[in-house]
């Protein structure tokens, strides 16, 4: 998804706000919100920390990145 091609409506309902909460990161991911802060904190998710608090993914970012661990534990298994 190239950033020309989002609109505002778009980048909004792409951008995630916070680890916590029904609609946050680590539920979008499937992990507890100290999991989360644990793979954030190792650099381990494509996030954006904004002050000193604040932390926004895109869902977009985080199901590529995701996939592609998947994708590259799969080829590990195979050879």
């Amino acid at each position: 998804m190239s950033s020309k091609n989002l609109s505002p409506g778009s980048l909004a309902d792409d951008t995630i706000w916070g680890v916590g909460g029904k609609n946050g990161i680590a539920a979008t991911i499937g992990r507890t919100p100290q999991q989360t802060y644990y793979l954030i904190s190792r650099g381990r998710l494509p996030v954006r920390k904004i002050g000193h608090r604040t932390i926004i993914a895109s869902r977009e970012k985080l199901r590529r990145h995701l996939v592609g661990d998947a994708v590259d534990t799969d080829e590990a298994a195979a050879s």
